[in-house]
């Protein structure tokens, strides 16, 4: 749980040149820093991508908002960070203000009026193979396909490391695991007589009565590498 997680004791680690960008591990307290979000809106899921996915705050509730205000606290201390280090890394100092300039906070603000901030993350691979597992809301295991846009997700995710581009730098999240919710259907407002069917409108139906619910994709204007094995 977020609570869990401190972060008086993040290490950003020095960065090591990957290809054109530059990778930092990050720790907390020497260990890997692993989070259950709040329950969210898949708005980029497998259907849409394979590589970069996108969740969207749904529903800002107490642990929603707990979450979200751990996760600002998480941005000021890395760019706190990235400033203290620069000079050892890079070989000059970065003041602060151009860190904050440069770095992209995870969490995205709306593209919409009507819709909720949001953030990408990358499914967890090793050796070329997906290991993120998928579970339904009665815990069992299910394919990666049943990540859907317009569905819903309780996700853990572990903060994969810190990636700097020429001019920018922001942190990946790498989805572990999920469990996956399928939207209600809507009320129709009226019922069925007796005998002919259940009883409709009544607000109780299952989840999992649920049809797919097709939602517009809120597409990056970038996108970011995969990088196994960090």
């Amino acid at each position: 749980m977020v609570s869990e997680n401190n972060l008086d004791g993040l290490e950003v680690k020095p960065p090591v040149k990957k290809g054109k960008y530059f990778i930092s591990k990050v720790k907390n307290n020497g260990k890997p820093v692993v989070i259950q979000f709040p329950r969210m809106t898949i708005s980029k899921g497998w259907d849409k991508s394979t590589e970069n996915l996108e969740l969207t705050w749904s529903n800002m509730n107490s642990y929603a908002k707990e979450v979200y205000d751990w996760c600002q606290n998480l941005n000021d201390v890395v760019v706190n960070k990235v400033s203290e280090g620069s000079t050892s890394w890079f070989g000059k100092e970065i003041p602060l203000e151009h860190v904050e300039e440069m770095y992209k906070n995870f969490v995205r603000t709306p593209k919409k009026s009507d819709s909720g901030m949001w953030m990408k993350v990358v499914p967890y691979l090793k050796d070329g193979n997906l290991h993120t597992t998928f579970f339904d809301k009665r815990g069992k295991e299910v394919d990666c396909q049943e990540f859907r846009t317009g569905w819903f997700a309780v996700p853990i995710l572990k903060l994969k490391y810190l990636i700097f581009t020429k001019d920018t730098c922001q942190v990946i999240w790498e989805l572990q695991t999920t469990k996956i919710y399928r939207p209600k259907k809507p009320s129709l407002g009226y019922s069925f007589k007796e005998g002919l069917g259940r009883q409709g409108g009544d607000g109780n139906d299952s989840e999992d009565d649920g049809d797919f619910l097709e939602t517009e994709s809120l597409a990056p204007q970038d996108e970011f590498p995969l990088e196994e094995g960090l």
